[in-house]
């Protein structure tokens, strides 16, 4: 349901001509937010966000002001400050920017190999081959994510190339395998054949919502 009421009529404009979703007109608000409050910072050096957010967070502002709701990343820092323990650093995965009219229609094969430790390595070849048959027309990409001593890394084979990259060591083979599938995903949005099909070794992997 579209909600355009308490929306700028430029938005109703761009509501009313491209049916955007709810959501993104979300969206334009925020980046609306953004813009306000990068004026009041660049344009306006003695305004309340000039002084929060370009001088340190003990400054006057906060302290003439105790009421007043930190950022997020002020309210964590302090009290790690005071625990003196080193924050656990988390690795942060940046997905590009994807409309979802340029999604790709997908689907889910049932596991070709379920239970494959009670199959001999013959007859796991078989079923493998068999499966991999149905898809004669599609282009295999195979991924994989590994995790030993010497690190994290995952990488994605093509028929003609491969990629890989590696993660922090902190980093778990599961992340490393939603990782390959990632790097599949990416370079087949830069592809020019639409049909493809990618191979996991992880089947709990494919439940993730990446």
């Amino acid at each position: 349901m579209h909600d355009y009421a308490r929306l700028t009529p430029c938005i109703m404009l761009g509501s009313a001509c491209l049916r955007v979703h709810f959501g993104h007109l979300q969206y334009l608000q925020r980046q609306s937010s953004m813009l306000r409050c990068w004026f009041r910072i660049h344009r306006l050096p003695d305004s309340f966000p000039s002084v929060s957010t370009l001088r340190d967070s003990r400054s006057q502002a906060y302290i003439t002001r105790p009421s007043l709701l930190k950022p997020f990343g002020l309210r964590v820092a302090n009290p790690m400050a005071e625990l003196s323990v080193d924050p656990t650093p988390v690795y942060s995965f940046r997905l590009p920017q994807v409309g979802y009219w340029q999604l790709p229609v997908t689907s889910l094969c049932p596991p070709a190999m379920d239970g494959k430790k009670d199959f001999l390595p013959v007859l796991s070849h078989t079923r493998f081959l068999e499966h991999s048959f149905m898809h004669s027309d599609e282009i295999p990409v195979f991924t994989d994510g590994s995790k030993s001593d010497a690190g994290v890394g995952f990488s994605v084979a093509f028929p003609s190339f491969y990629r890989c990259g590696s993660l922090p060591s902190m980093a778990s083979v599961f992340t490393a395998v939603l990782s390959a599938i990632v790097l599949a995903l990416q370079i087949i949005f830069t592809l020019p054949v639409s049909s493809y099909m990618i191979l996991v070794t992880v089947l709990i992997s494919l439940s993730c919502p990446i």
